[in-house]
């Protein structure tokens, strides 16, 4: 809705993902906990996705309350070798695609490209088997 900006920024030695108003009212939400990066908001539905430091896709559910966010825990939607330094998650419209560069070895410059269809059934599957 163009009232919130996720960006990465410091707290403390690691670079964490945060939500604050805009334009600025003091609101400010640590999204990470243990590093993140990359964050993008889903176009059709109230979560943010993002990259941890062990290079896992996060996604991160919220709830808009008046004047305010509200968001759920993050978990885990993918654990791919997601090299937060160049992977930047496009939201497709209908917001059912996840499209983003992966790194998928430490050891040479090799980049895949990687289409998460049906994005949202997807994680009710996962979810649904983990039993959450």
């Amino acid at each position: 809705d163009g009232k919130w900006i996720a960006y990465r920024a410091f707290s403390g030695a690691n670079r964490e993902v945060f939500v604050r108003a805009f334009p600025d009212t003091g609101a400010k939400y640590q999204i990470s906990t243990s590093g993140g990066t990359g964050a993008v908001w889903s176009r059709d539905r109230n979560e943010l996705i993002w990259v941890n430091d062990e290079r896992r896709i996060m996604c991160t559910p919220y709830r808009k309350q008046g004047s305010a966010l509200s968001f759920g825990p993050s978990r885990v939607f993918a654990s791919v070798s997601a090299n937060p330094f160049i992977f930047k998650p496009i939201l497709t419209a209908p917001g059912n695609r996840l499209i983003g560069i992966l790194s998928t070895s430490n050891e040479k410059a090799d980049n895949t490209t990687v289409f998460f269809f049906h994005f949202h059934d997807e994680l009710k599957r996962r979810f649904a088997a983990a039993g959450q």
